[in-house]
């Protein structure tokens, strides 16, 4: 799913700010523990998340990743975090979660919305976004905010051996 980033005006329940290195590992617990809680288990522990939040920042621009996402804390917890990475043609959603005690408030759709803002302000032209087919929650979100269906991938495994991709039109 893609959108042009636009301004808007978000809701904001929590106090939001950019994610930096010394929250990776709070990150990293909240990340496991969101997927922990939903159909779409991601991470078999906290060890693992990390891992993958360390490869995404190692990888991609970080300057995209600091200036474009935002967390959300309760006290002084991580509650909720979107993850924007960029890429060469604007920008992706790598991360968004919210820990299951913390759902259903407007967190993840107070983050995007500012992640969206700062995206707009930087000229970034395309946010796209990859859900899992059954993951409605996110999808209604999406769609909420304006998000168009445009490509539509099926992951397929044989056996065990190393997933592969094809695109359906």
């Amino acid at each position: 799913m893609s959108i042009a980033p636009r301004e808007s005006r978000p809701m904001q329940l929590h106090p939001m700010s950019k994610p930096s290195e010394e929250d990776i590992l709070e990150l990293s617990r909240v990340m496991y523990e969101a997927y922990l809680a939903s159909k779409f288990v991601k991470y078999s522990d906290v060890a693992v998340a990390e891992k993958n939040l360390r490869s995404l920042i190692s990888r991609t621009n970080t300057d995209a990743i600091r200036e474009n996402s935002f967390m959300s804390k309760a006290g002084d917890k991580i509650v909720s975090a979107c993850l924007i990475k960029g890429e060469y043609s604007g920008a992706t959603v790598a991360e968004l979660f919210t820990h299951p005690l913390y759902r259903a408030r407007g967190l993840a759709t107070t983050e995007l919305t500012a992640c969206m803002n700062s995206l707009a302000l930087s000229k970034v032209p395309l946010l796209r976004a990859s859900v899992d087919e059954g993951n409605d929650v996110l999808i209604r979100l999406l769609f909420k905010m304006g998000f168009a269906e445009d490509i539509r991938y099926t992951i397929m495994t044989n056996l065990g051996l190393e997933p592969f991709e094809y695109e359906v039109v």
